[in-house]
């Protein structure tokens, strides 16, 4: 399976089938943006799980900066 990188005005969502694929994702992403003077908002930014599995307690997404981003149960925002 493969992972993919929507890009939507300032927005970035990274699909991916597994955790570490999603943390690579970040990873990879971090480093592109760094290079460009940018930087994720972990402040804004939030993880979901979807599927058969998604109660499933997740290991913590971590930034190059070791801020940790958020795992959510919905996309609510308020």
């Amino acid at each position: 399976m493969g992972s993919f990188i929507v890009l939507y005005a300032d927005n970035i969502i990274h699909l991916a089938p597994t955790v570490s694929q999603l943390q690579n994702l970040l990873t990879n992403c971090e480093r592109v943006l760094d290079e460009l003077d940018m930087a994720i908002n972990s402040k804004k930014s939030f993880c979901i799980r979807i599927g058969q599995r998604h109660n499933n307690i997740c290991a913590p997404m971590c930034t190059l900066s070791d801020d940790i981003i958020s795992w959510v149960e919905d996309t609510a925002i308020p």
